[in-house]
């Protein structure tokens, strides 16, 4: 991967990928780790967006009345997940090197230049429950303001839910009560931002 997030630019840069073979059809959880190297962490503007779900990851972590800059911390390896103890934004550490932890996402679905802590949150990764696994999934991420550049190292998605039944429980079916299974698939490294 190795992509640098150009500073100060709201184009960024974006990894999309397309999923087959999975069968799940019914998605019931996605967790998304990002790493990142460098830069400034409360710079950063991230979403995720597959079929009509979307999910603001990052968007300008930490950042507050009293922090315009958002989070000083420097580099990440994050693990987004909606049912997490910690927003990542009110709870990301605001001076530091790099962030190891899990933190739900963002969620605030404004533009990064008027967002705070205080900003509603409403764009979370259940967007995506519901839906087929299958299909392109798009990671965005853009630095939204001046002073260091900030390196996207990888990304891993992992999609947890129900899977197309096959023929032999298609038969099953007519004789037993429906069972739901749960099945989870987790992606590599997606590393080609």
């Amino acid at each position: 991967m190795g992509s640098s997030i150009p500073d100060n630019d709201s184009v960024g840069v974006t990894d999309t990928r397309n999923v087959s073979g999975t069968g799940i059809t019914n998605i019931q959880l996605v967790t998304i780790t990002l790493d990142t190297t460098g830069g400034w962490n409360g710079d950063l503007y991230a979403y995720l967006v597959h079929d009509t779900g979307f999910s603001v990851l990052l968007n300008r972590a930490g950042r507050t009345l009293a922090a315009l800059d958002g989070s000083a911390s420097s580099g990440m390896s994050i693990t987004f997940d909606d049912a997490a103890a910690a927003d990542v934004h009110t709870a990301i550490p605001m001076a530091g090197g790099s962030v190891t932890a899990t933190y739900q996402p963002d969620g605030r679905d404004v533009d990064p230049l008027v967002v705070f802590d205080t900003t509603p949150r409403s764009a979370f990764m259940s967007s995506f429950n519901g839906l087929s696994a299958e299909g392109v999934w798009t990671l965005f991420i853009a630095d939204q303001s001046a002073g260091s550049v900030a390196t996207a190292t990888s990304w891993t998605l992992t999609i947890t839910g129900i899977p197309e039944p096959g023929t032999a429980v298609l038969a099953l079916l007519a004789v037993l009560p429906l069972l739901r299974r749960r099945s989870a698939v987790r992606l590599p490294h997606l590393s080609t931002l």
